[in-house]
């Protein structure tokens, strides 16, 4: 074999690696997107049954949120607003992710028209998005059509599948909270599966605490909230431990690629 091929083969060897440490780069990019932020719930349940999250499930969920549906199916005034934020929050979400370069969803010809109702979808108390055109395809579209294809690039988008799981379980607890506010047997709304406590740790150090009311009459109070703590604590040593291996398995790979 000449120096010349020697060369080529090398260059070649050079490429392959550099394009397969790329392609793992972006998988760890995409792996670490899911763990920037904790979220620790503390529930009171008769069983202890598998969370399992279905993107269309959700989606399909939250599209079909609107006020005359809500109205239709007698949704206490109290909360329908909190449902129809879900929507809007949806709609922000894909908004902002069509008019991102960096992202597949990029759409530059709506560009224009998605930034001049920003500033309207972005307000939580203004219910003038409703009169918005909605921008989140349908999916209840036949097969293989536009909408049904661009829905399917929205439900592996990973920012989006996050803001879904979010918006699920924010939905699950509305519907939660409907349901025990209609009933009337107060034996059975002791029976109620109610997530009493929930802290959100973002990577940028927001730290939210959410509590159910129900827990300020609760006998069970203090014990609650002391279990709370302890898996927070806990979840925290957990969700650092993770990071400092994912940033540590990067840090490798750099020095590799530099090398």
């Amino acid at each position: 074999m000449n120096q010349t091929s020697s060369s080529k083969n090398l260059q070649h060897l050079e490429k392959n690696t550099q394009q397969n440490l790329a392609r793992w780069l972006t998988s760890v990019t995409s792996i670490l997107e899911k763990i920037t932020t904790l979220e620790i719930s503390t529930t009171i349940v008769s069983e202890i049954q598998e969370e399992v999250f279905h993107p269309w499930d959700a989606y399909c969920e939250i599209y079909t949120i609107s006020r005359e549906e809500l109205l239709e199916a007698q949704i206490s005034p109290s909360i329908c607003d909190r449902y129809l934020n879900l929507r809007r929050q949806l709609e922000l979400k894909y908004a902002l992710r069509l008019i991102n370069p960096n992202c597949q969803l990029y759409n530059s010809a709506e560009r224009a028209a998605i930034e001049r109702d920003l500033p309207i979808l972005s307000r939580a108390n203004d219910p003038s998005w409703e009169n918005l055109p909605s921008r989140l395809p349908s999916p209840f579209a036949p097969d293989n059509s536009t909408e049904n294809k661009l829905l399917g690039k929205i439900l592996t988008d990973i920012p989006l599948a996050k803001v879904l799981r979010q918006l699920a379980k924010s939905k699950a607890n509305l519907d939660q909270s409907q349901q025990i506010s209609q009933e009337t047997d107060t034996t059975l709304i002791t029976k109620q599966e109610i997530t009493y406590a929930k802290t959100v740790i973002e990577l940028e150090g927001k730290i939210t605490n959410c509590y159910a009311q129900e827990i300020l009459h609760h006998p069970d109070k203090e014990a609650i909230l002391n279990l709370h703590q302890q898996g927070v604590e806990s979840g925290e040593q957990q969700w650092h431990r993770l990071l400092k291996f994912a940033i540590d398995i990067l840090q490798r790979q750099q020095k590799i690629r530099k090398s």
